[in-house]
């Protein structure tokens, strides 16, 4: 056995140094940060829906919503949805306001404008991925 002050010794005459050295990152396979890295935006930049489907603002008394209107990925919604009202909506699509929920289109049934569904099978942010969920944009 050796003594701790042996054993420090022996630390620091095999310890490796680095010194920190900036590359490209295609050029940094096998390498380790020497600084956090921060986000310059929020992952993703709003709240959008991650499945096909409905968005609606939850009301465990309501289970037939008027549809709306239709919002596709890269789309954008000035129209604030009313407690009765739904969006048919695409996954990447931002929410519209006035919802907070999603419901997959193969848990819905539509008809003359209205859809509907078992709101029990539910819980309220459902479907959802909200702005910064990812990762926050950061302060460089």
């Amino acid at each position: 056995m050796i003594s701790v002050s042996e054993a420090k010794q022996l630390i620091e005459q095999n310890i490796l140094t680095t010194t920190s050295v900036e590359v490209m990152l295609a050029e940094a396979m096998n390498m380790a940060l020497s600084n956090d890295i921060y986000s310059g935006i929020d992952v993703p930049p709003f709240d959008n829906s991650s499945m096909d489907g409905y968005a609606f603002a939850f009301n465990p008394k309501i289970q037939a919503y008027n549809i709306v209107q239709n919002i596709q990925a890269g789309d954008f919604s000035n129209h604030i949805l009313k407690c009765n009202e739904a969006a048919r909506i695409l996954t990447g699509a931002p929410l519209p306001a006035g919802s907070d929920t999603v419901i997959q289109q193969e848990l819905t049934s539509v008809n003359n404008g209205t859809v509907s569904f078992n709101i029990s099978q539910l819980q309220q942010g459902i479907n959802v991925r909200l702005k910064g969920s990812q990762n926050k944009k950061e302060k460089l």
